[in-house]
């Protein structure tokens, strides 16, 4: 169970930036939202593929469905990764709305089997020699930092 709504905040923007910088590279993958971002399947894609290539040809993934590329993803993370199907493939690729907590949740999942736990701010902040670049993703980072302050005590975060 969440904490406080500022730590789903908190969460939420890590995770956002997190699978900004790990599908960057990626052609066909432009993260805005946890809506529309995510309903084509090759974001899944390519997280999993910026860690772990040898699960999935990302390539070839481009030239199939959307059902066909979030099939192989949620398939992939179940069966060689450990990660339970939290998303139902009818729901993420409708027309309607999904559950963005639930991507959230299972961005997360796969956030946390890949990469030990930082802060995505500070770590693009010290890694990034082009200040410059994608300054939207830090603009939004420090907007929020400000709106929200830092975590409350009861959280772990």
């Amino acid at each position: 169970m969440i904490a406080c709504s500022e730590h789903s905040q908190r969460t939420a923007l890590d995770t956002f930036i997190w699978c900004v910088e790990e599908t960057k590279r990626y052609p066909g993958v432009e993260i805005k939202d946890f809506q529309e971002s995510f309903k084509d399947g090759l974001a899944f894609c390519a997280i999993i593929h910026s860690h772990r290539p040898d699960l999935l040809d990302y390539q070839e993934l481009t030239v199939y469905s959307a059902r066909t590329r979030l099939e192989v993803a949620f398939f992939v993370a179940e069966e060689e990764l450990g990660i339970p199907r939290l998303l139902n493939i009818d729901d993420v690729v409708s027309t309607q709305r999904h559950d963005e907590r639930l991507v959230v949740t299972y961005l997360n999942a796969l956030r946390s089997t890949f990469c030990p736990r930082v802060d995505p701010i500070v770590d693009y902040l010290d890694h990034t020699e082009e200040k410059e670049r994608d300054m939207s993703i830090i603009d939004l980072a420090i907007f929020d930092k400000q709106a929200f302050g830092p975590t409350c005590t009861s959280c772990t975060m």
